[in-house]
Parts: C-alpha cells; structure tokens; sequence
C-alpha cells in the first residue's frame, strides 16, 4: 500500500506533486489502511490468545504472551512514526 501510494502521487505531473496531492492521495487510502491494521491487529490478538490459552492450560506463565503482545504494539506504533516522517519529507 505505502510503495502503491508513492508510485500514484510521483505518476502526477511534476506540477501537481505538491503537499495538498500527497495529502489527498494518502487520505483517499486511509479507510483501507484502517481496515488492514485492524485485521492485522485482530490475526495477531488471535494467535496471542491461542497461545495464552496453551500456557495456562499447562499452568504456565503468560508473560511471553504480554511481551509479545506490548512488542508489537510498540512496532507498529514505531513504523507508523516512520511511515509519518516519510509522509511529510
């Protein structure tokens, strides 16, 4: 999506790549972005809790499940910083 979303705003002409192009093209995208992080984030909440039930069912700690769980957080928020930075360079 991000590679597609840059190839849509550099195929302008030279003239119409601006601020407010760049900023309509990626709003134009935004409910399909939303939809992905959710069903990314809701495959990834399945798994953790899958294996959360696996760990207490054999009297295990959860913790891993927490880690992981505050590290993907963490990573996505970090990409999207990222993604951000370059959204307005």
């Amino acid at each position: 999506m991000v590679e597609a979303t840059k190839r849509e705003f550099w195929s302008l002409p030279h003239d119409q790549q601006n601020a407010e192009n760049k900023m309509r093209i990626v709003r134009s995208k935004l409910d399909v972005l939303i939809a992905q992080e959710n069903a990314c984030d809701a495959e990834v909440e399945a798994i953790l809790a899958d294996m959360q039930a696996l760990l207490e069912q054999h009297g295990q700690s959860t913790e891993l499940v927490n880690e992981i769980r505050s590290y993907y957080q963490e990573s996505k928020a970090n990409w999207k910083a990222e993604k951000m930075t370059e959204l307005y360079k």
